[in-house]
């Protein structure tokens, strides 16, 4: 009932109001007993109800069609978007009546402009952390109000879609360089912690066609049932059992100071602590569909790939995720490797990342 409240009252609020001040754009516990205001409420949904409805049904199915329920629970993200819906809509129907070919142009730069906006909408709001700040969602709720004024009064297809257009370019612009940020920092330093990659990781799965061909397959033994979760490459306990080889914890601060000492691999400097969470950085991280957790032994990726595919199919999931034999088969690998080949990975993730949200031409390819 609240998300219904809360709906309604949004569209109330970009139908009756500017946007010019932030105070009027939440109704509040006295506005929802008033009963001058749950009058006009309820005639306005009754005047637009086609609207509202055609609205949220098109941006429940395009959420759902491009698979954005397995990452994502916001409602606040979620009513933004119906609301942006609903005046495109409104202005969709102003333009009825021209000549079939304009309809047609405004139609499919519409919906193509919406497609490409939802996916970073959502991704760059929760790397954002948009919601934490209470002034945010009655600042984009002002912007639609001072959109549908203009919308209502403009109609010049080709204007009306600059207008709808720049709305959601603008929205994603404020949120770009703040998700941009986010990415690059993005780091866990214990096993627990990598599930804050899973969401990302759902997105890059989906950027390469190669790569979601390989990933989008279970991985599983018997008849267990599959899930989506965040899996190392190199599993922690060979991690641990080699830095605990060749860096031993009784060695690894200086007698005198009690400091940690630093060692020099591959021309960068780490402390055994800093070496022992480098196995949760991103590059040692891939987001799989399988049956069960293999990183909590001893098992190396490889030869849990050897139960379930040939060596074929093993090269073809390794080239997608951009993983390397080392990765695979960490026994024989120095730690200098592992280290490099680990870094190296997590730059190549996080620039394929960045270029999608900061290049809006770059597409899933899991979705057509």
């Amino acid at each position: 009932m609240d998300n219904l409240v809360n709906i309604l009252s949004l569209y109330w609020i970009i139908i009756e109001r500017s946007g010019e001040n932030k105070n009027e754009m939440l109704l509040n516990d006295k506005d929802l007993v008033d009963g001058n205001t749950i009058k006009s409420i309820g005639s306005n949904t009754f005047k637009y109800w086609q609207i509202i409805q055609t609205a949220i049904l098109d941006c429940k199915e395009t959420y759902e069609s491009r698979k954005l329920n397995e990452c994502f629970r916001s409602n606040y993200t979620f009513y933004i978007i119906c609301g942006w819906k609903f005046i495109s809509i409104i202005s969709s129907h102003q333009n009825e009546g021209r000549i079939r070919e304009t309809e047609y142009k405004f139609d499919v730069q519409i919906n193509d402009s919406f497609d490409n906006f939802i996916d970073r909408w959502y991704f760059s709001t929760q790397l954002s952390d948009t919601w934490s700040n209470s002034d945010n969602y009655p600042g984009y709720i002002a912007r639609l109000c001072r959109l549908h004024k203009k919308i209502i009064q403009c109609h010049e297809p080709k204007t009306a879609i600059e207008l709808l257009v720049g709305e959601l370019s603008d929205m994603l612009n404020g949120l770009k360089q703040t998700a941009i940020n986010r990415i690059r920092n993005m780091r866990a330093y214990d096993r627990k912690g990598v599930i804050a990659y899973k969401n990302l990781l759902w997105l890059w799965n989906r950027l390469q066609m190669e790569r979601w061909s390989e990933v989008q397959r279970p991985m599983k033994r018997l008849r267990a049932q599959p899930k989506l979760e965040v899996d190392h490459a190199v599993p922690v306990e060979i991690w641990f059992e080699k830095i605990n080889a060749e860096y031993p914890e009784e060695t690894s601060r200086d007698p005198v100071t009690g400091i940690e000492i630093k060692y020099s691999l591959s021309g960068e400097m780490y402390t055994r602590t800093e070496l022992l969470s480098i196995i949760n950085i991103l590059g040692n991280c891939s987001l799989l569909l399988r049956s069960h957790n293999r990183s909590k032994g001893k098992e190396q990726f490889y030869d849990f790939l050897s139960d379930i595919y040939n060596p074929q199919q093993i090269e073809l999931l390794k080239n997608a995720l951009l993983l390397t034999d080392n990765c695979l088969m960490p026994n024989n690998a120095s730690i200098e490797q592992i280290v490099k080949e680990i870094n190296n990975r997590t730059g190549k993730i996080k620039t394929e990342l960045i270029d999608f949200f900061d290049n809006t031409d770059k597409k899933r390819k899991d979705v057509t």
